[in-house]
């Protein structure tokens, strides 16, 4: 798995862009690794494209993520997240992650099949970001 991301400061925006097989536990070190990043601010906008990764979680994975994401809610805040995973199975369990953790941490997160959808949602211009 490879990934880079950028952040748009100004914006409160982060751009993460993965690339290959991502398993739980390397995509749960990205999350630690970014708020670790002095730049990365609580309630920020972030979007995640995994149109050129393949994810390899399954659903027994998504309870620890969800837990991941509530020990460090006051470094996240309430972040609006969008993520693009074009491939059916990602989609899928990106879904399956948005449902479970509806009630259970404060976020506001959507899945899309392009970019440019995710992007209208987030209320970003895809053309103005500097992609990673």
């Amino acid at each position: 798995m490879s990934y880079r991301f950028s952040f748009e400061e100004d914006q409160n925006v982060l751009i993460l862009v993965y690339e290959g097989e991502i398993s739980p536990d390397e995509e749960a070190q990205v999350i630690l690794d970014t708020l670790a990043d002095p730049r990365f601010k609580p309630g920020a906008k972030i979007l995640v494209d995994r149109t050129g990764a393949h994810m390899t979680m399954t659903p027994e994975h998504v309870r620890p993520q969800i837990d991941l994401i509530r020990r460090n809610l006051a470094k996240f805040g309430e972040p609006k997240v969008a993520i693009v995973a074009a491939a059916d199975y990602d989609f899928g369990m990106v879904r399956m992650f948005e449902m479970t953790a509806e009630d259970e941490i404060p976020h506001d997160l959507m899945v899309f099949r392009t970019v440019e959808e995710a992007c209208d949602w987030l209320g970003l211009d895809p053309d103005s970001i500097s992609w990673p």
